[in-house]
């Protein structure tokens, strides 16, 4: 596993599987028991092209959750109800003077 992120919830937490396959878990404790789901993996649209996830952040304020790939040279941010917005981290992008190593 590579990335971690607290969830929605106050108990609850995101987990990258790195890849092959990349996976995104959702946990979630209640009092009684710890469920582990990977239907965070669909929600977060993740694209095709995506070779590995180095880190996750999930905001709470807005609901979106932030995936680094570095083998990609992206983050893609989700908002976990298919919507998606990928952003390079080359030079030319986002008013990047140089690649972010």
């Amino acid at each position: 596993f590579e990335g971690l992120a607290q969830g929605r919830g106050e108990h609850a937490l995101m987990v990258a599987q790195e890849k092959k396959p990349l996976r995104l878990y959702v946990t979630d404790q209640s009092p009684d028991a710890l469920s582990v789901s990977d239907s965070l993996t669909h929600r977060a649209s993740l694209p095709w092209f995506l070779k590995d996830i180095s880190g996750l952040h999930y905001d709470r304020n807005n609901g979106l959750l932030y995936v680094l790939s570095h083998e990609s040279d992206v983050v893609v941010v989700s908002d976990l109800d298919g919507g998606r917005k990928v952003m390079s981290l080359r030079r030319g992008h986002y008013g990047l003077r140089r690649d972010i190593p």
